[in-house]
């Protein structure tokens, strides 16, 4: 289900969109091929007093709280003359009952959109992805092309993370047969290569020159923190390359959960270690090369609690370079639920700011991007009810709050409605993806969700 919106002075302009769009199933069982609706329509309608309503054709919800400021920007751009924050457009993609994931999103040097996850065919409610998929769109929210689809049969499979590297879009992930992979296609989406290691990889990013680092955690408890080299033919780089940076990480380190890296080479990393029996949070600073840890850190440093872990990693996009890292924190007796954080530091490591997430029913602050004035937009959710509303929170470059907005599905007090990623075009419009459940005819499903917000 899809649902295209586009803001143009003080209300909503609906894009001429499909009412559905078909999406082949394949029953495995029967052998049968049957069509259900991948998209349907949803606007949001923007009032002249800057707060936004919903109106649905199908299951999308969504609020957002937005600043009394308007964006300006030029011809051919978007989200021109709308409230910060506005939610430009969205999109719901449910491929039938299942899951269906958004767990990571990328915008490629023309504009295109590329979001990974998982895609679940026909099967009961909130089983795991069955294949790996890339899905593609245009500023507009349009789609561009077919779903790209990785994965064996019987074998569940969810791209984690992706990356554009040299005319490649790679893909990384988790199997169930405990094998961490990449794999790489190219613009056609055809595939070119397929690189597989025991373990689970969480993220995959490019150094701009050669190499792609896939970063995660051994497949087998105790769990111990894993880094892989590759060239851009998937090929591992030297060995001795990645298990430098492995050495170089925190006693105990049991996973990383996330890696960003820009033109000055350096690699920054976040994930989690095991103290005393419980997981904190870390994140380190390094010469992928050489293996040498510029700086090192934990969360409890600054901020000390019994319990922390660290999912984003980002690197602004100005010199000096400012690092920021997020997660979730519990500290008994004062939130007994978990609650977002993010921190922020300079190049030389000096730390700035912890930034908490507000909401005292808590949540988490998953993921973190810059964007081309070094704001920072954070993604994740916040505890409502019984349930999970996404949540996407803007930083100006100072830290202070601009806006926040929230989103759902059909069931915004009971569900598990979740924000996984985010990415800053460069015109700051905000793209983000993550999983909102909806319900069919069928029954209770999850859905993918992809959104655009004025800067």
């Amino acid at each position: 289900m899809f649902g295209v919106v586009s803001l143009r002075g003080g209300f909503a302009a609906a894009v001429t969109a499909a009412a559905c769009i078909p999406n082949p199933l394949f029953d495995e069982e029967t052998g049968s091929s049957s069509t259900s609706c991948l998209s349907t329509v949803s606007l949001v309608c923007v009032s002249s007093s800057g707060v936004s309503e919903t109106s649905t054709g199908d299951t999308t919800q969504g609020k957002s709280t937005t600043s009394s400021e308007s964006t300006t920007c030029g011809e051919g751009e978007t989200g021109c003359g709308t409230p910060l924050g506005t939610q430009l457009w969205s999109v719901v993609q449910d491929g039938g009952p299942g899951r269906d994931t958004g767990r990571d999103i990328i915008l490629l040097a023309d504009g295109t959109i590329v979001v990974a996850g998982g895609g679940a065919l026909p099967a009961t409610p909130r089983v795991p992805a069955q294949f790996g998929e890339l899905v593609r769109l245009d500023s507009q929210g349009n789609p561009i092309g077919d779903p790209i689809r990785y994965g064996l049969p019987g074998v569940a499979t969810t791209h984690w993370g992706v990356t554009a590297a040299g005319g490649l879009i790679v893909a990384a992930g988790e199997r169930s047969d405990g094998q961490a992979y990449a794999v790489a296609y190219d613009e056609a989406g055809m595939l070119l290569w397929e690189f597989v290691q025991p373990g689970l990889a969480f993220d995959v990013v490019f150094d701009g020159n050669a190499i792609l680092w896939l970063v995660g955690r051994s497949g087998v408890a105790p769990y111990v923190a894993k880094v892989w080299a590759l060239d851009l033919n998937g090929v591992a780089v030297g060995g001795t390359i990645a298990m430098d940076v492995e050495n170089r990480l925190p006693a105990g380190a049991a996973a990383i959960y996330a890696a960003a890296q820009r033109t000055s080479g350096r690699l920054l990393l976040s994930g989690s270690y095991f103290l005393d029996g419980e997981e904190q949070a870390w994140a380190s600073l390094i010469n992928p090369l050489s293996g040498t840890v510029l700086q090192g850190w934990v969360f409890g440093d600054q901020f000390p609690v019994p319990e922390a872990a660290a999912y984003g990693a980002a690197l602004s996009a100005n010199v000096p370079e400012v690092m920021a890292f997020s997660g979730h924190y519990v500290d008994p007796g004062v939130n007994d639920s978990p609650r977002g954080w993010l921190q922020r530091r300079n190049s030389g490591g000096q730390f700035l700011s912890t930034l908490l997430q507000e909401e005292p029913q808590g949540g988490n602050y998953h993921s973190i991007a810059y964007g081309p004035e070094d704001e920072i937009v954070v993604i994740g959710w916040v505890a409502v009810g019984n349930g999970k509303r996404i949540s996407v929170v803007k930083y100006d470059g100072a830290g202070e709050k601009a806006w926040t907005a929230e989103a759902f599905g059909d069931t915004p007090f009971e569900a598990e409605n979740t924000g996984w990623n985010v990415v800053v075009g460069p015109d700051g419009v905000v793209y983000a993806t993550g999983e909102v459940v909806v319900v069919t005819p069928g029954g209770e499903s999850i859905a993918r969700w992809i959104a655009a917000y004025a800067p």
